[in-house]
């Protein structure tokens, strides 16, 4: 069989995939990337976490089938990783290990289904298409900063993000080029206005278009609160609900909008095209002992002589963050599920 004709397989096996398992709910719950390793669990594959040196990953058959991730690479190497071993299970392809998850066109044949599975897997057009919309990012894929928070709300690393929009052919060579030459930590420092720490995780950029999504940052990440303006009728911003769970908040000093990422890329046309009120927001020492999955942020734009804030439109901004976790040994939520099947028997 022809490898185009191998490759449409697998990318129909992968929309397969999704029906089967229903995964458009799951978005229409308000999240906004499609989550492997939920998949792999659902369809009886475990999950198993480990450093694995070099390896990225692997996908073994002795009994049952199972996979194993790195957990020491970054959170959208690793979806991509498990997303590549299910495409393994799913295509009934033998036990592999991959030190690379994103294979060229002269890999063999069955890495380039594999990874054709995980591409259209993770990035669906339906998917892309939603969040595109919803953010208003149609027309802006050349800016570095709109790729990186694609990337973060599709759970996808940023090269493997630029090269999904140029295989799907919705950037030319020439933008992707350009794009893969910037660093996303260029990036989060364009966000923050300064330079970030090593260990800082990623930078959220959140807007009112995040109302009442479920983003699933980590821990570490930072936020930057990019909140509509009306200084000039006496409203301020109150983020006390962001304090209170341990973040510390500051105004960002050096708001950078009007400068491009690199001299190459022009003012960014999205974020700075109304006047907006910009906050970095880091995590504290609370936040990092805190091991709940889910909370919920709530923002607050008020006069400060009335007693209580409008609710609502441009003066109120609320999202909800559900924190993804990775240890070394089984996914938490298949261990829950594990350990509820032993209390049932007992």
């Amino acid at each position: 069989m022809p490898i185009r004709d191998d490759l449409l397989n697998a990318a129909r096996r992968a929309n397969e995939v999704l029906e089967e398992f229903e995964v458009r709910k799951r978005i229409e719950q308000g999240y906004t990337r499609i989550d492997p390793v939920r998949i792999a669990e659902n369809a009886g594959v475990p999950v198993m976490f480990q450093p694995l040196q070099r390896l990225l990953g692997a996908y073994i058959n002795e009994g049952r089938p199972g996979i194993m991730v790195n957990v020491d690479r970054g959170p959208g190497l690793i979806h991509m990783t498990c997303a590549h071993e299910l495409g393994h299970f799913f295509l009934g392809h033998k036990p592999h290990i991959d030190f690379s998850v994103e294979y060229g066109d002269d890999a063999d044949s069955v890495e380039r289904q594999a990874d054709q599975f995980a591409f259209s897997l993770l990035v669906p057009r339906w998917l892309l298409k939603r969040i595109l919309s919803r953010q208003g990012w149609l027309t802006s894929l050349s800016d570095p900063v709109v790729v990186y928070q694609l990337s973060l709300r599709l759970g996808t690393s940023f090269t493997s993000t630029i090269w999904t929009l140029y295989r799907m052919k919705i950037i030319g060579w020439a933008v992707a080029q350009e794009l893969v030459r910037i660093s996303p930590k260029k990036v989060k420092a364009h966000l923050t206005g300064g330079e970030v720490p090593d260990d800082a995780g990623d930078v959220w950029l959140v807007n009112q278009c995040d109302r009442e999504l479920i983003l699933e940052p980590h821990r570490s990440d930072h936020f930057v609160f990019d909140l509509p303006s009306n200084a000039g009728s006496g409203y301020v911003w109150s983020l006390d609900d962001v304090t209170e769970k341990g973040y510390v908040v500051e105004p960002l000093q050096n708001d950078i909008r009007s400068e491009s990422v690199e001299t190459h890329f022009g003012p960014n046309p999205i974020f700075g095209a109304k006047r907006t009120n910009r906050f970095v927001v880091s995590p504290g020492q609370e936040v990092h002992e805190n091991d709940a999955e889910r909370e919920s942020f709530v923002m607050h734009q008020r006069r400060p002589w009335e007693k209580s804030a409008p609710g609502g439109g441009e003066n109120e901004c609320m999202f909800n963050a559900e924190f993804e976790q990775f240890g070394v040994g089984l996914d938490r939520k298949e261990r829950s599920r594990r350990v509820a099947e032993v209390k049932a028997t007992a």
